[in-house]
């Protein structure tokens, strides 16, 4: 099962300053008018907005792949779980042509919001005993047709990448196996990632979900490949 090697103590201020001003939404989505620190919005539960960017490309032999990021230790919420390949907060005021710098300051990837196809929007609730997380989470699809280019991930805010079959990941998401093999890159050195490895990954890997999320995601991604323009994350059928 998939593992990080590194031991240290996390100081999350890091990956999650606690300062950050984020825009309080009611839970329909609509603003509230407050602005309140993100520490604060993590302890009260507040929804806020999020903006979640899955990637999806082929490998060298044409097997299509999903990229996720396994969170860093320093994060305020799922630590270590793997997630999305970006995903990231609106700053208190910002629009989604601001919020799409989280792509190059998460992997290292220059995109342009054009590139980018939206799926829809998600609510995400996530209760722990030090924290509350509810966004309202933008989420976009980025399909890669001409390879893996070569990522420079944030050491703050990744511990590594790591490259998943797609159609594996689906029969990971509905049961039929425990574990799936997948290619693991460490992040060694801010912006610098180590060769890409071998490994295998279940479902308490990733930040846990009850909506299907992985699986509708995936589903979403390949249909963006494929050359899909409206896709509609809500309506894809998980079963």
């Amino acid at each position: 099962m998939y593992q990080h090697l590194g031991d240290m103590m996390p100081d999350r201020n890091t990956a999650s300053p606690p300062d950050e001003l984020f825009d309080v939404l009611s839970e329909d989505g609509s603003e509230t008018g407050e602005v309140k620190r993100r520490a604060d919005v993590h302890r009260d539960g507040d929804w806020h907005r999020a903006f979640h960017l899955w990637i999806t490309g082929k490998s060298s032999d044409g097997v299509i792949e999903v990229l996720f990021q396994q969170r860093s230790i320093r994060k305020d919420t799922w630590p270590r779980r793997l997630d999305v390949a970006v995903g990231g907060h609106f700053r208190a005021g910002e629009a989604i042509h601001d919020v799409i710098r989280e792509i190059d300051e998460e992997v290292g990837l220059e995109s342009r919001l054009e590139d980018l196809v939206f799926v829809g929007q998600r609510r995400a609730e996530s209760l722990n005993s030090d924290w509350q997380d509810r966004e309202i989470q933008d989420v976009y699809v980025l399909a890669l047709n001409d390879g893996w280019p070569s990522f420079a991930p944030n050491a703050d805010e990744i511990e590594s990448l790591l490259r998943v079959e797609a159609e594996q990941l689906l029969r990971l998401c509905c049961g039929e196996m425990t574990e799936v093999a997948a290619l693991a890159a460490r992040v060694i050195a801010d912006r610098q990632i180590d060769a890409w490895q071998p490994t295998t990954i279940g479902l308490d890997n990733f930040v846990p979900t009850t909506d299907g999320y992985f699986a509708r995601g995936t589903r979403a991604a390949l249909r963006v490949l494929a050359g899909e323009t409206n896709v509609a994350l809500d309506t894809i059928d998980v079963t």
